[in-house]
């Protein structure tokens, strides 16, 4: 468990960088395709974490997946925060975000846990293969997004 604490401790270093690493990017299509780059490699890791079986590989995999995932995490807050139309829809749109957040986390882990169940615990790869492609829908959605120029503040 230890690991784990450190992964997500480098989460939220890499969360906070990737924040202005957008913020510096100079167009909107660069800060899209950044983060929806970002978002596949993070998807492939979490597909990887579940098929590397020696540990040299799974440090690597791992270190990727902290990166990435920061990334992911700041890339959808900052959508989030740009797609609305007006000023007065950020609010929603952001508790729309934190809402599926939690349903993916109430949801996540029962129906996981019920495939562990059904598969005697060997289900892990075709857990991981189903998030996979979760994550993949979710980066599809990202790159279809279609984003006005939205000039970032200096």
């Amino acid at each position: 468990n230890h690991v784990i604490g450190i992964m997500y401790a480098g989460e939220i270093l890499t969360c906070a960088v990737a924040g202005f690493v957008i913020a510096k990017l100079k167009t909107m299509k660069m800060r899209k395709w950044f983060i929806v780059i970002f978002s596949l490699v993070y998807s492939l890791c979490f597909f990887a974490l579940y098929h590397t079986t020696t540990p040299g590989p799974i440090y690597v995999v791992c270190t990727i997946y902290v990166i990435t995932e920061g990334v992911f995490c700041a890339g959808m807050w900052y959508f989030a925060s740009i797609i609305p139309a007006s000023p007065s829809l950020n609010a929603p749109t952001m508790a729309m975000v934190a809402i599926g957040q939690n349903l993916g986390m109430m949801f996540g882990a029962p129906i996981g846990g019920a495939i562990l169940d059904a598969t005697a615990m060997t289900g892990w790869n075709t857990l991981a293969i189903m998030v996979t492609a979760c994550m993949l829908v979710a980066t599809a959605c990202m790159a279809l997004l279609k984003l006005k120029n939205v000039k970032m503040d200096e």
